[in-house]
């Protein structure tokens, strides 16, 4: 079966899930990956985004996390989240 396609075959026998599954683990992974702000796309240095904690919606020492979200250092730490320190911060 050569389709690629949601549920197909590619080559190699595995299918076109699995072959997206593995390159996104890979991307996330990566330890040269660019943690970017989810609304501007930008890293932190440059986001020029009002920034506040996703959660409490507080201003105080808010910091980048590696899901794109901001965070104040309590929530940070309550929600598990780890800092953005490859944001080339």
């Amino acid at each position: 079966m050569a389709d690629c396609g949601f549920g197909g075959r590619a080559q190699g026998g595995k299918s076109g899930l699995r072959l997206g599954a593995g390159s996104l683990i890979f991307w996330l992974m990566s330890p040269t990956k660019t943690v970017v702000c989810s609304q501007c796309d930008k890293p932190e240095r440059d986001c020029r985004c009002d920034k506040y904690c996703c959660i409490c919606a507080g201003f105080d020492r808010i910091k980048l996390g590696e899901d794109g979200l901001y965070y104040c250092p309590d929530c940070m730490e309550a929600c598990d989240v780890k800092l953005a320190t490859r944001s080339g911060v």
